[in-house]
């Protein structure tokens, strides 16, 4: 891998709002790191009400394009089941790129009320991935 090849990964990770790459092989391990204030501000979230029970959720969308994942490929369980309690911060599913597996991290407490993505197929930038709604609601 030649210079010009990792300045070019750090302009596709800038331009894809990734604030870090790992990549290992063959006992080679490669490890780029963004500045701060090159990272993405946070998980992408958009608050909703669909004005059924009056209750409002919040979707967790996908911060870059990949295939969904809602377990760990060596697991035999889901990150976090349906209907199970999250934290802001927790992982709650994963996006493969390759052999990367990018974390999807709740934007909210409460609970996993939605699954809106078919599992195992490719998403988009901004694609609705979950659904979290506060404890004591229900949809």
């Amino acid at each position: 891998m030649t210079v010009e090849d990792l300045q070019q990964l750090v302009r596709w990770l800038e331009e894809a709002g990734i604030g870090a790459f790992e990549i290992e092989s063959d006992g080679c391990r490669l490890r780029l790191t963004l500045q701060p204030d090159a990272a993405p501000a946070g998980p992408i979230s958009v608050t909703i009400d669909d004005g059924q029970d009056g209750g409002a959720g919040v979707i967790v969308a996908a911060e870059l394009p990949g295939l969904f994942l809602v377990q760990h490929p060596q697991r035999a369980t889901p990150i976090v089941p349906l209907g199970g309690a999250v934290r802001v911060g927790d992982i709650v599913g994963l996006v493969q790129i390759g052999p990367i597996y990018a974390p999807v991290i709740a934007s909210s407490d409460g609970r996993l009320a939605k699954i809106l993505a078919v599992p195992k197929t490719l998403v988009g930038f901004g694609s609705p991935l979950f659904e979290i709604v506060q404890a004591g609601c229900s949809q």
